[in-house]
């Protein structure tokens, strides 16, 4: 199976879903979800990345995604998000920059994972720091954020 795509966007993974905020149309008094300043920035720089980073035609066969999310996140501490939220960002990028025509392309996402920052820079644990605390930052300052984003053809 080729890589169609292949890209790791540097930024924390956000939660879309916990991300809304609920506003008010003041003319037809009905309320609305919109994304949070938070969530509107991280978007903003991780689209100019995928934009300006070299980029195929747009996809436009059945794909299967594999996202990895690397995030400031202690196991067990119970900050972590469900893997489930973490894929409708990227997937909304995706298609927003034009690399895929519709999110209801991906057929698949196996192999989609989290991983743990304080696992592997080894320093943080349970969110305290320890023995070499000059060198890690702590888990919400960690440099190690990303989101890989791995598009295949769909093959069944």
């Amino acid at each position: 199976m080729d890589n169609l795509y292949k890209i790791a966007v540097p930024v924390e993974p956000p939660v879309l879903k916990n991300s809304k905020q609920m506003r008010m149309n003041w003319k037809t008094k009905k309320m609305f979800p919109v994304a949070s300043d938070k969530y509107k920035t991280i978007e903003k720089f991780a689209l100019d990345f995928i934009y300006f980073s070299p980029r195929p035609k747009t996809i436009t066969v059945p794909i299967h995604a594999k996202f990895t999310f690397t995030g400031p996140w202690i196991r067990g501490s119970g900050n972590v998000p469900d893997l489930s939220n973490l894929y409708c960002g990227p997937e909304d990028w995706l298609q927003k920059a034009r690399i895929i025509t519709d999110d209801n392309q991906i057929e698949s996402h196996d192999g989609s994972r989290r991983i743990y920052a304080c696992d592997i820079c080894g320093n943080c644990k349970g969110g305290k720091r320890i023995k070499r605390k000059n060198m890690c930052p702590g888990p919400k300052k960690c440099g190690q954020k990303t989101i890989t984003i791995e598009l295949f053809e769909f093959i069944e």
